[in-house]
């Protein structure tokens, strides 16, 4: 008998739900879960970030591009409706990390973004430790050991969709995500100016001093 102990699972309240009507379809999705988001899946989820502009999706995919996790998914599920609006983003189920995040989709995704912008820190955002998308510049740490796993599980059918689908969009989607990437450092130093500032103190209402009772055998006013 394995002494392992089995882990609590805590699965959200919107999976247990569509379980119920489709028991089937959801062991189907716990299975294909184990073995990550594809590269096309990434892909899908960018192309909707990009179209509807969804800037707050943007950025976080971009920040989970270069940082590590707990630097970014402090933001929370709530964040952008990831939950409802990038299912493929979320992992349900139980593992060792506390926040439900698909990170390495999202970091994935940050790369796919970098790709398809013209702006310089777009480009700093691929040499940093290298490009998990296209495979170049990868360094000799532990993230770009990571980024390089990341590269090598890629299908070689994603890799020539991927191709296809950079050739297609660049252009309209650089004319989207410049702009974006370009506005972040003036974003960056003004998030920087609010953490300094130093903590307002909100006024309450004046306090009124309580008038003295009058003495006995005096009327208010006079002797």
């Amino acid at each position: 008998m394995s002494s392992k102990q089995t882990k609590s699972v805590n699965l959200s309240t919107e999976f247990l739900r569509a379980a119920a009507a489709d028991a089937e379809g959801s062991l189907a999705y716990m299975l294909l879960a184990a073995f990550g988001v594809s590269l096309l899946k990434c892909m899908q989820a960018v192309e909707k970030m990009v179209t509807t502009k969804d800037t707050k999706m943007i950025l976080f995919c971009l920040a989970s591009a270069v940082q590590i996790r707990g630097n970014v998914v402090y933001i929370g599920p709530q964040f952008a409706n990831v939950r409802v609006e990038y299912p493929d983003l979320i992992i349900e189920g139980a593992r060792e990390q506390k926040d439900v995040f698909n990170f390495g989709a999202c970091h994935i995704c940050g790369h796919l973004l970098a790709n398809m912008s013209s702006e310089p820190l777009a480009v700093q955002i691929l040499k940093k430790a290298g490009d998990c998308v296209t495979g170049a510049n990868f360094t000799d740490n532990e993230a770009g050991k990571i980024n390089q796993q990341i590269f090598s599980s890629h299908s070689r059918e994603d890799r020539d969709a991927y191709q296809k689908w950079e050739n297609e969009y660049f252009d309209s989607f650089s004319g989207i995500l410049d702009p974006i990437i370009a506005s972040l450092p003036t974003l960056s130093k003004s998030f920087a100016e609010t953490m300094k500032a130093p903590l307002k103190v909100t006024a309450g209402p004046p306090v009124i001093a309580a008038r003295p009772p009058a003495s006995a055998g005096k009327k208010d006013g006079g002797e």
